[in-house]
């Protein structure tokens, strides 16, 4: 069994994000552990790129979790990857031994190693493309205004006339911005360097 645990942002806790068992019958169960049922498994997971657990139900990193974890689904032996990416701690990659003890190869940790860099490269790819995204925005969007184009609104202030005449009696509107941080001396607000009416 394999599942992909998160850390929340002050590492008292991890939860189970996704998970997957070749028997479907298999219980999920718990999905959220906190570091105060089990420091001793949390700081290994802090301090060790590769945690392996042949006898996960003695070894003094992961015993902690038997009442809560490893006895009520017979999990045997764990072995656990942290993810890391912005050189901090995401999460951890659990892979599980269900009805009987493993002792964990080489092999077997050097794979699942490459397994969370893969994760941790796709958590940098995610973080970059919603930075792209949210700069894009900020370049089409004018937070002022709300208008969704911030180079639009700009190419129709600088074709702005003023229009008076009898006709417009529906109101008036101002468009205003501060030219050189001047005040306006009526109300101490930024003194308008364009306006309609």
């Amino acid at each position: 069994r394999v599942s992909l645990w998160t850390f929340d942002e002050a590492k008292d806790m991890i939860r189970c994000e996704h998970w997957y068992s070749r028997s479907p019958a298999q219980p999920l169960g718990k999905t959220l552990l906190h570091r105060s049922d089990c420091p001793a498994y949390f700081s290994a997971l802090c301090k060790e790129l590769v945690l392996a657990a042949n006898d996960a139900r003695k070894d003094p990193r992961t015993r902690e979790l038997n009442d809560i974890y490893l006895e009520p689904l017979d999990v045997c032996a764990l072995l656990d990857v942290p993810v890391r990416a912005f050189g901090r701690y995401l999460g951890v990659i659990c892979h599980e031994s269900l009805h009987r003890k493993r002792a964990w190869t080489k092999e077997d940790a050097a794979f699942a190693a490459a397994v969370a860099s893969q994760v941790a490269l796709a958590f940098e790819r995610d973080h970059s493309r919603r930075v792209q995204a949210k700069l894009l925005s900020r370049s089409l969007h004018d937070e002022e205004t709300e208008l969704s184009n911030r180079c639009h609104l700009e190419e129709a202030l600088s074709g702005l006339v003023w229009l008076r005449g009898p006709q417009n009696h529906a109101g008036s509107a101002l468009l205003a911005k501060p030219r050189g941080g001047g005040l306006d001396q009526r109300g101490g607000h930024p003194a308008p360097s364009s306006a309609f009416v």
